[in-house]
């Protein structure tokens, strides 16, 4: 059995460190779907990253000229996308279901976030208009690093190392 120095150890870590980004994001695209629908979840409970109702309210927002065109909405909202978890107030993005299916991961750098992956009149409109509403919340990132990420690096060291 050949004998391995610190030497071969230290050389198998710079390989490892260098290729280990390569390796969380392969293994959050092998999970695209979960890790979208996640964020889809949130965004149909009217809910942003941090958990907050998605703002502006629809009582808030300036695109209704009067209360009454809220409220009215409010309620077609309500009856087109029932969910006991969503503040009827609160926009949740949906109404067919178009928005939602533009939405995934994206590669910025050798980072990976949620986005739309193609722009056009309707998502750049809601991008403006709503902010923090893609990536996920503490307890579904909690999640993905424990059921995705910390199984990909702790594979790939034993694999490696």
């Amino acid at each position: 059995m050949a004998e391995i120095t610190i030497r071969d150890y230290l050389n198998k870590l710079k390989v490892a460190k260098e290729q280990l980004p390569d390796v969380v994001n392969d293994a959050l695209f092998q999970n695209e779907y979960n890790i979208i629908d996640m964020n889809k979840s949130q965004l149909y409970d009217g809910k942003d990253i941090q958990g907050n109702d998605i703002r502006p309210l629809y009582s808030q927002d300036s695109f209704f000229k009067t209360e009454s065109q809220a409220k009215g909405y409010i309620k077609w909202k309500s009856k087109i996308t029932p969910n006991p978890r969503r503040n009827p107030d609160a926009p949740n993005l949906f109404i067919n279901g178009f928005h939602y299916s533009l939405i995934g991961l994206l590669k910025k750098g050798r980072d990976i976030v949620i986005g739309v992956k193609s722009q056009n009149a309707i998502t750049s409109s809601i991008d403006s208009k709503y902010k923090n509403i893609y990536g996920l919340n503490s307890e579904n990132q909690s999640k993905i690093d424990k059921e995705i990420i910390i199984p990909a690096i702790n594979d790939f060291l034993k694999r490696t190392i």
